[in-house]
């Protein structure tokens, strides 16, 4: 049907008659005639929904129509089940003089939108996806320019996600696909995300950079409290306690020895028994121990992974306080070396 609307009046006539049955997922921009394939004739992209499903969330389908034999025919075509799917843009994304169709495909729940962008061009022979990996985020904001692609993440809809903060990626064309080049959090609001800033810099090796973080989290009162399920006063104990181990063991793996034995002291010292955080001091003490005796940071984590009782009070302060915007803890996230 569609192809006899366009051998008949073309892209304008085709796209005000999907809009009348309201077959458009967007007023606009829906059905667009460009070369993708470089052959010098124009195809015609065309993103549609059901109009005669009863579902919320009908399916969406894409398709790219090209002239044979004095007639349009359907090159490529895809369909989602449940998904939204809406062409963003039709521009030439990789740098090879051919335009590729950025799309997006949506899927909504009780509270949220997640919009994952996907990109469709013409290799030479066929169309191929031109992303290396999921790019999904809540409410974002895609902007394509030659080679690049700049994504701004919105907040999900949900108190359950909380605490939650600004994050943008950058996705660069590698000569194949699109690869996550960049990832950038917002500066903390929060005293918990700082200590996710200060694990980042830590897993990368970058331990100056880790120990001005954790310093942060410990002394930084302009920093905000976020106590789901505790005190203020017993969230920042426990967010402190690990940001002072954490200062420890990076004093430690960036050759400081005294400074690291230094911080295992005040942290036994500033969480006894009974305290908010105490856990932690028990995990930590266990390493220092166990470093001490073998000069092995490996070692030294698998003996704190061991005590099941202290570790999982840990974890399950992290993962009972901070929503599903936030990370998952996991036993080796306590001690990931």
């Amino acid at each position: 049907m569609v192809q006899q609307f366009l051998n008949d009046g073309g892209v304008a006539l085709l796209e005000s008659l999907l809009y009348s049955w309201d077959a458009l997922p967007a007023n606009t921009g829906q059905a667009i005639a460009t070369d993708v394939t470089g052959d010098g004739r124009y195809e015609v992209v065309v993103a549609m929904r059901d109009p005669t499903s009863s579902s919320v969330f009908p399916s969406g389908a894409l398709h790219v129509y090209g002239c044979l034999a004095g007639g349009y025919v359907d090159l490529h075509s895809e369909t989602t089940d449940g998904l939204a799917l809406e062409v963003l843009q039709v521009s030439d994304a990789d740098t090879d003089g051919l335009d590729d169709v950025a799309y997006t495909e949506s899927a909504c729940g009780a509270h949220t939108c997640m919009v994952s962008l996907r990109i469709l061009g013409w290799d030479g022979s066929t169309f191929a996806h031109l992303m290396g990996g999921l790019l999904e985020m809540p409410y974002p904001t895609y902007t394509l320019s030659p080679g690049r692609i700049d994504a701004e993440s919105g907040r999900i809809g949900s108190v359950g996600a909380e605490p939650q903060r600004d994050y943008s990626e950058v996705w660069e064309w590698s000569g194949s696909v699109f690869t996550v080049t960049q990832q950038v959090w917002g500066a903390p609001v929060y005293r918990y995300h700082a200590l996710l800033d200060g694990e980042r810099a830590l897993l990368a090796g970058d331990y100056a950079a880790a120990i001005t973080i954790y310093e942060q989290v410990i002394d930084d009162e302009t920093l905000e409290a976020f106590p789901r399920h505790y005190t203020e006063a017993e969230e920042k104990a426990w967010l402190s306690a690990f940001a002072r181990s954490r200062l420890a063991v990076a004093r430690i793996v960036a050759g400081d020895q005294t400074g690291g034995q230094a911080e295992f002291i005040l942290l036994q010292i500033s969480h006894p028994p009974g305290s908010a955080g105490h856990e932690v001091a028990s995990l930590t003490a266990i390493f220092a121990a166990e470093y001490a005796a073998t000069d092995s940071v490996e070692d030294a984590c698998d003996a704190v992974l061991a005590d099941t009782t202290a570790s999982t009070a840990v974890l399950d302060f992290f993962n009972s306080n901070y929503g599903y915007a936030n990370p998952i803890w996991e036993p080796p996230d306590l001690c990931p070396f």
